[in-house]
């Protein structure tokens, strides 16, 4: 596939592959390439006049037109792969259903079972419900035993489990 280039806001070339340039009044390309990042939610960042832009964004509305109001979503679930045929503008309730999908099920769904389990504790043998249990059990607070649980120390020669 041929790989077009557009110019947006005046001084970058972008490319429906989803990499971005700077260039001249004159259309000329610079080395130096605006700064690019990659960000904790995974997806690629662009600082363009100052301010930051996901490249996935920049990339859909140089290419499938407006996007205000709408989400892009990256049709094979790479947050990384910008590439205009990689893209669709979609609503943010088909986004996150889309999402859903990949993942298997809603954020509510793969949390629900570990909210409603609760944390239990082992030592020698013995079980409880909470820290503060615990800390009753042997006369101490329940600080002290997030401590112990914390740094792996031994309480009265045992190791506490987290189960």
């Amino acid at each position: 596939m041929k790989v077009e280039q557009k110019i947006y806001k005046g001084c970058y070339l972008v490319s429906s592959d989803g990499k971005i340039k700077r260039i001249t009044k004159n259309g000329i390309v610079i080395d130096k390439k605006p700064t690019v990042s990659k960000q904790n939610n995974g997806y690629v960042r662009v600082t363009i006049h100052y301010k930051n832009e996901y490249l996935h964004r920049i990339v859909a509305r140089v290419f499938l037109g407006e996007i205000d109001g709408f989400d892009v979503d990256h049709i094979d679930g790479n947050k990384e792969n910008n590439n205009v045929s990689n893209l669709e503008i979609v609503t943010h309730k088909e986004n996150v259903r889309r999402r859903d999908k990949r993942l298997g099920g809603s954020l509510y769904e793969r949390t629900k079972h570990t909210r409603n389990k609760k944390n239990k504790y082992k030592w020698n043998n013995i079980f409880f419900k909470s820290q503060k249990e615990m800390a009753e059990h042997f006369g101490t607070t329940q600080s002290n035993i997030s401590y112990y649980l914390k740094n792996n120390s031994k309480l009265k020669g045992t190791k506490i489990e987290k189960i």
